[in-house]
């Protein structure tokens, strides 16, 4: 909820440069016969600058979600921890409205 125009971040705290009112969210899979949702590292960043904005793990169903975010266009990217896979990026990812 916005307060004077600052909105907050997942665990509350103040972003007055990339809080907003909409939120980006998907799912992390491994592509193949079936599809795989993984629990990984996904990171929201600055398309431009790489800018780290938030961070957050996927659930066991693959599913992340950043909330209370600009609308965009985000970058938004996946990595395996382990190295098997190779780091996974979406390109011009927008917010939707909360």
């Amino acid at each position: 909820m916005p307060i004077n125009g600052v909105f907050t971040t997942n665990n509350g705290s103040a972003d007055p440069f990339d809080g907003g009112v909409f939120s980006v969210s998907g799912t992390v899979k491994i592509v193949g016969v079936p599809e795989t949702p993984v629990s990984y590292r996904v990171f929201l960043m600055e398309p431009l600058s790489k800018r780290v904005v938030r961070t957050t793990i996927s659930g066991a169903d693959g599913s992340y979600s950043f909330q209370h975010v600009r609308a965009g266009p985000w970058l938004v990217m996946s990595d395996d921890p382990t190295g098997a896979y190779d780091p996974v990026a979406v390109t011009d990812k927008y917010g939707t409205a909360e």
